[in-house]
């Protein structure tokens, strides 16, 4: 895979504390960083999938009923509040 130099700025405590991490697992500072972004574009593109089915969902009119969201906020242990 072709490898791309990005350039950025982070504020000094935020690379002393990279420098840190990759000190620590005996890794370069750019192995962090490339890990860090690979975990966060996987975690990005999975909300974004679980969100675009939600909304696929909701415009089919596939809605949970009274019933089954009552009964996810009893097991959640969230109360109905009244005003």
């Amino acid at each position: 895979m072709a490898k791309e130099t990005v350039s950025f700025r982070i504020d000094s405590g935020q690379c002393e504390a990279l420098d840190r991490v990759a000190k620590q697992l005996d890794r370069d500072r750019s192995y962090v960083i490339s890990q860090a972004i690979r975990e966060f574009i996987e975690i990005q593109e999975s909300q974004i999938a679980c969100i675009q089915e939600r909304v696929k969902q909701a415009d089919e009119g596939q809605f949970a009923s009274d019933g089954e969201v009552r009964t996810a906020f009893k097991r959640s242990g969230s109360r109905r509040r009244t005003a």
